[in-house]
């Protein structure tokens, strides 16, 4: 995290364009994230396929994730029409994720 500014930089991943064409699709509608995450639970880690961690490691990283993609969807919608170009992969401020992660009372209490 950049002190001055308050950018965090995140990573891409290996995988960039799979990554963000999953962000996207996860993005298109109110309804891909909690069908996805309903698929996960009962089709993946239910039979054993995914292994969820002994302390939630799969859930805390899903939860980052998904403050991410709102973040950014949020940060697109404001933006002008623009080229898309790895939109997910964007810096953005740490606040605004935090925003995006906790309840307004949490989260002003953690932004003072």
């Amino acid at each position: 995290m950049n002190t001055i500014d308050g950018v965090v930089r995140t990573t891409v991943p290996p995988e960039p364009l799979v990554s963000e064409a999953v962000a996207s699709l996860l993005s298109s509608s109110a309804s891909a994230w909690p069908v996805s995450v309903h698929t996960l639970a009962t089709k993946l880690l239910q039979p054993g396929l995914i292994d969820k961690g002994r302390s939630g490691e799969l859930i805390t990283r899903l939860l980052f994730v998904l403050g991410r993609d709102h973040c950014l969807s949020e940060q697109l919608e404001i933006g002008a029409a623009h080229v898309p170009a790895f939109d997910f992969a964007k810096p953005f401020k740490l606040l605004s994720f935090l925003s995006h992660l906790f309840t307004r009372p949490c989260y002003d209490q953690l932004a003072t």
